[in-house]
């Protein structure tokens, strides 16, 4: 409901509901007021939120009182207060003036609590000498049923895992919603936090590349991502380059020609103590070049100077 929707109910309202209540003034300086605002304050919030307007009866007749100290109180010493005795901020409470005939009267509309907040100490109030009376006691947890603030019972408690197991399954909802329609050629895996792809599926290759703002990945088996030792290289490039000889030689001057370029695509691994391996978009990558120039094996061998080599 909006806002002035919700101010026009109240203009004409004759009794207190389980949203709205009226009080007399917001008086602080009373403790048994104090605690009994407070109280009304959490019973609201942990039922969907409300209003409390000050200056009226619970039937919503006008009462004589000051309330100029109720109109100043700030919505930050309310969420204050309630944390005094829930340990816990009550953001979002604002500050209204609602209209009744030609008068208008200070109110706080209470925000809806998304889980039960229960009372984390006593409201104890100290008359005498003797014990304190306590509104309320560590552990309860109000809310509001019919124009009263009371403890919550089983039926309660219940009606609240209902309602979260409902947002639950709306959040679900949205979320699955959102890969209703896969795309032909892709999958969906649903993974714990922090766990890896091993398998051979689609996910386990991935793309190497030293850009800092690229998502981070963890390379559990390198010898997926650089399979090949020089002498299956040469094999697969034979297959896939039946017109032209490839031999160590040509892989070595491809290496010393275009290292740069090499090790900026991440195309050749070497573990401790063992050659190298290179990778699949390797042979792609001389493939390639071959298709582009004929001659690319046979210039590259010519521009390497044996001499030069590290």
């Amino acid at each position: 409901m909006d806002t002035a929707t919700h101010k026009n109910e109240i203009a004409t309202l004759q009794c207190e509901t389980t949203a709205v209540e009226f009080k007399a003034a917001a008086d602080f300086a009373d403790r048994r007021t104090e605690l009994k605002l407070i109280r009304s304050i959490l019973a609201m919030h942990n039922s969907g939120g409300g209003t409390i307007v000050f200056g009226l009866s619970s039937h919503g007749e006008p009462v004589e009182v000051d309330l100029t100290a109720t109109r100043g109180v700030d919505p930050v010493v309310l969420s204050d207060k309630a944390r005094a005795f829930t340990e816990r901020a009550l953001p979002g409470i604002v500050r209204e003036e609602f209209q009744r005939g030609d008068a208008s009267f200070p109110g706080w509309i209470i925000p809806a609590a998304t889980s039960p907040v229960p009372f984390a100490r006593d409201g104890d109030l100290h008359v005498g000498q003797g014990k304190p009376e306590k509104l309320f006691h560590k552990g309860q947890i109000y809310v509001r049923r019919g124009a009263s603030s009371v403890p919550a019972d089983a039926g309660d408690m219940e009606a609240w895992t209902e309602k979260i197991r409902s947002t639950a399954r709306q959040v679900f909802a949205a979320e699955i919603g959102r890969f209703a329609v896969v795309p032909p050629g892709h999958t969906i895996q649903v993974l714990q936090e922090g766990s890896f792809v091993t398998g051979p599926t689609p996910t386990a290759r991935v793309r190497v590349t030293d850009d800092p703002d690229a998502p981070a990945a963890v390379i559990v088996d390198p010898f997926r991502t650089w399979p090949h030792r020089q002498k299956e290289l040469i094999q697969r490039l034979a297959t896939r380059l039946p017109s032209h000889r490839v031999n160590g030689h040509d892989i070595t001057c491809i290496r010393k020609v275009y290292a740069i370029e090499i090790e900026a695509k991440k195309f050749q691994y070497q573990p401790p103590h063992s050659s190298r391996y290179y990778s699949e978009e390797f042979a792609d990558w001389i493939v390639g070049k071959v298709g582009e120039d004929p001659q690319f094996l046979v210039k590259t061998r010519q521009r390497y100077k044996p001499d030069a080599a590290a």
